[in-house]
């Protein structure tokens, strides 16, 4: 039996799946980022690329709230915090600039790619959430890393070329 140490925040059953709500920790502060991003660069011609990494995020955090048995909304204080903190910096970000922004959210994407790599190696996941990982999470981590590099090339003045969908 798991051992976990009560924290006020979080109910037995957030407790139960601690690793489980981790991820979804990161999952809707990605929707959150993608959200705040979108809304600050209405008139960028990839908002259609964005729009789809949002949700995919969407899905994503779905996925895992009905991994962890999660029903409805989850809101706990420490993900609303997170989220909140989230929405700030990117809407920090997205006034000093759109590629100043894509980059904040390069780092997220590839911030979740690593944690997405080192859960593989958690002994509290399933067979079947690791090979939703390593089968489909992890790539498209990877295409979201891809496309978000062109897209800041772009507005480097780099290459022009197709920007890879999901």
């Amino acid at each position: 039996m798991r051992s976990y140490k009560r924290q006020s925040s979080l109910s037995p059953l957030d407790i139960e799946n601690a690793h489980i709500v981790e991820i979804i920790r990161w999952e809707y502060s990605a929707v959150e980022a993608y959200k705040k991003l979108m809304a600050g660069i209405s008139e960028d011609p990839h908002l259609f690329r964005l729009r789809q990494f949002y949700l995919n995020h969407q899905d994503n955090l779905q996925y895992w709230k009905k991994e962890g048995e999660i029903a409805g909304s989850f809101e706990t204080a420490s993900v609303t915090v997170w989220a909140k903190a989230v929405e700030y910096f990117i809407g920090v970000t997205t006034l000093i600039g759109d590629k100043t922004a894509l980059k904040s959210i390069l780092k997220g994407e590839e911030y979740a790619l690593t944690k997405y790599q080192n859960q593989l190696d958690s002994d509290l996941l399933t067979p079947l959430q690791k090979s939703t990982i390593r089968k489909s999470l992890i790539p498209r981590q990877k295409r979201h890393i891809d496309a978000i590099e062109k897209l800041i090339s772009e507005k480097q003045g780099g290459s022009h070329g197709s920007i890879p969908s999901d």
